[in-house]
């Protein structure tokens, strides 16, 4: 069996199954679709200040932990010594 067929076949059979899960849970789907409706979309400008928000978060909480690992490392080695 070559492995396009095989892709085709895992692609059908992936597809079955999608096919299944939305018919089983339809009112689920439904709801689901109607809630995304609803959803209120960040603006642009409000996605971009929450991304360097996280950046700058990201950066002071790595120097913290980088500071606490220098730390303790340099009072085990005093404490070795």
């Amino acid at each position: 069996m070559t492995a396009a067929l095989m892709g085709w076949i895992i692609l059908a059979v992936a597809g079955v199954v999608v096919a299944i899960v939305v018919v089983v849970n339809r009112v689920f789907v439904v709801e689901s679709l109607k809630e995304l409706r609803n959803v209120t979309w960040p603006t642009k400008e409000f996605a971009i200040q929450g991304a360097w928000v996280t950046v700058v978060f990201i950066l002071v909480l790595a120097t913290f932990l980088a500071l606490i690992d220098w730390g303790v490392n340099s009072l085990m080695i005093w404490l070795v010594k």
